[in-house]
């Protein structure tokens, strides 16, 4: 089955300004590997960029499992919108970003700075991204 490999190259493609603090790039180039190719099948890839298609914020390491659920949702227009509000008196408390794309099981993750109280990030309701709703923008502050 398909495994992806250690290598991730930055997609060309820039974000919006509203990504300018460098949260989640817009889309990544992934090589993935099939294990055991069937019998009478020839494996490819695809140029095609995986484009972002989530954002999980955990507190401490993606690998150790500690995913964070939103403090507030709010929808209008067609547009969702989630808050994560981090304690900033636990200063032990490392809050990372994990990134995740579409088409492949490759993610980028990143520790956030420990002045970040507080993410949004905004969803286009009306756009699906790998069955997701489109992310528009990631603020945090």
């Amino acid at each position: 089955m398909k495994t992806a490999l250690a290598a991730v190259l930055l997609g060309a493609i820039l974000l919006p300004a509203a990504f300018a603090e460098d949260y989640c790039p817009a889309s990544v180039s992934a090589r993935q590997k099939i294990e055991s190719t069937p019998a009478g099948w020839v494996a490819g890839q695809s140029d095609l960029l995986s484009q972002l298609s989530g954002v999980t914020f955990y507190s401490g390491r993606p690998s150790e499992k500690a995913s964070l659920v939103y403090d507030k949702w709010t929808e209008k227009n067609g547009t969702g919108s989630a808050v994560w509000t981090f304690s900033s008196s636990s200063n032990s408390e490392r809050i990372w970003l994990e990134c995740s794309y579409a088409n492949t099981s490759v993610t980028l993750a990143k520790e956030l700075s420990k002045n970040i109280s507080e993410c949004r990030v905004t969803y286009d309701l009306k756009v699906k991204v790998s069955g997701l709703p489109q992310v528009k923008e990631i603020q945090c502050k």
